[in-house]
C-alpha cells in the first residue's frame, strides 16, 4: 500500500548554499512567522493609511529563515543571525545577496501544481 502523502502540513525542509564560498542553511519560515513578520513591518496611522517597510520584511524574512551559517568576523568568531549583522556588519551588497538568496527560496511562487485548479 502506498503512504499517505500530506501535502497541506508543514515540512520544514532545510536549503543549504554556499554565498561566495560561504555556507548557510535556512527553511522556509512557518505561516505564523510570516504573519508576526507581517505585522512587525505594518503601520497604520490615525487616518487608516497602511505603510509596509518592504526593505525590514525582507531582511526579517530572511533572518527568521537562516538556521545556521559559518559568517565569522576577522577574529573567527560566528556572526550573530540577526537584523544587526546585515544592518552594521554586512557589506551592503553582500548582505543584499544572502537576502535574495534566501528570500528567492523560501518566499517564492506557489508551484504550479499546488496552485489550485
Amino acid at each position: 500500500m502506498a503512504k499517505q502523502q500530506f501535502p497541506w502540513l508543514n515540512k520544514q525542509e532545510t536549503y543549504t548554499e554556499d554565498i561566495q564560498g560561504v555556507r548557510i542553511t535556512f527553511k522556509k519560515p512557518s505561516f505564523g512567522a510570516q504573519r508576526r513578520i507581517q505585522g512587525e513591518v505594518t503601520k497604520v496611522d490615525a487616518k487608516g493609511k497602511v505603510d509596509m517597510d518592504a526593505s525590514l520584511m525582507m531582511v526579517s524574512l530572511a533572518v527568521e529563515s537562516i538556521v545556521d551559517w559559518d559568517f565569522t568576523d576577522e577574529n573567527e568568531n560566528k556572526l550573530p543571525i540577526e537584523i544587526h549583522t546585515f544592518d552594521e556588519v554586512f557589506d551592503p551588497e553582500f548582505a543584499a545577496e544572502i537576502i535574495k538568496v534566501v528570500t528567492d527560496k523560501v518566499a517564492g511562487d506557489v508551484s504550479d501544481k499546488k496552485k489550485k485548479k
